[in-house]
Formats: C-alpha cells, structure tokens, sequence
C-alpha cells in the first residue's frame, strides 16, 4: 500500500487528510468538493506524478526514491493542487496513469475543469468548475509554504 512505503509518505499522507478536514467547511462535499479520501487520492497524484513515486502495485520499497520530509512534501502537495485546479486547461487527476497528469476535456463534464478519478472503479468521483476550482486553488495557496512565498 502506499501508506506502507515509507514513513514520509504516510506521515504526508495523515498530514493532508488532516488538511483537508480542516477545510471541510470552506470546501464542502455537499458543494461538489473532493471530501477527504479523495483528498487524499490527489496526494498520491502528486506523489506520482511530480515526486517520482510509483506506488503500488507496480513498486517495491526498494523502489521509492529518497523522499523529503512529510512537511515538505504537504507544502509541496498544495503548490500542486493549487495549479493544477488553475490550469489553461482541464485536469483529471487519475491515480491510475502512470505517466503525467491527464488534461483532456472529454473526460470531463462541460463547464468543468478540474476533476478526481476514483483509482478502483475508474469513474469520475468529483468534478468542478472554474469557480469551485478558483477557490480551492485559493485554499490550498492560503496554506503551507505557499502563503510565504505570497509574503
């Protein structure tokens, strides 16, 4: 499991669940945003995808590469979310592509541009709008590294 391939990647990974519970007020399932497991599905994206980690099946511990600590990593991990719910153009953040982040407007309803793919049944588990996404980009900005970096 991915929680079991290093100490890092489960400490990040209790780090931005508990990220997203804290804003689960601001960014609310009821209002279309990812809730906390799904959260946490883009973690692993951003492991994946920007990191260099695998990830199970296809890895081995022997496989993850030498990783910064879990609060380098979350901070890193909102700098992701935050462009990548920003983007020119649409992103679907699939745990199953093992190759870069997937931008393709037909896997995704009109009107939206940011999305998460459930990894188990392949379906689109959260999609949102421009709008929806302007203000989870401002979350994720609003925390972490990123809000020093505005300083």
């Amino acid at each position: 499991s991915w929680l079991s391939m290093a100490c890092e990647i489960h400490d990040f990974a209790l780090a931005a669940v508990a990220w997203a519970r804290q804003h689960r007020e601001k960014l609310a399932r009821d209002e279309g945003f990812p809730n906390s497991f799904l959260f946490l599905i883009t973690a692993f994206c951003y492991l994946r995808h920007q990191v260099g980690v695998v990830g199970p099946p296809e890895s081995s511990p022997k496989k993850v590469p030498t990783l910064p600590p879990a609060t380098v990593l979350l901070d890193g991990w909102l700098s992701f979310l935050a462009e990548s719910a920003t983007a020119a153009v649409p992103c679907v953040l699939d745990l199953r592509r093992s190759n870069d982040i997937g931008h393709t407007r037909r896997q995704l309803p009109a009107k939206r541009s940011w999305a998460v793919v459930e990894p188990v049944s392949g379906r689109t588990a959260c999609s949102l709008t421009a709008e929806q996404a302007n203000r989870l980009a401002a979350a994720a900005r609003a925390s972490g590294s990123c809000r020093h970096k505005a300083a």
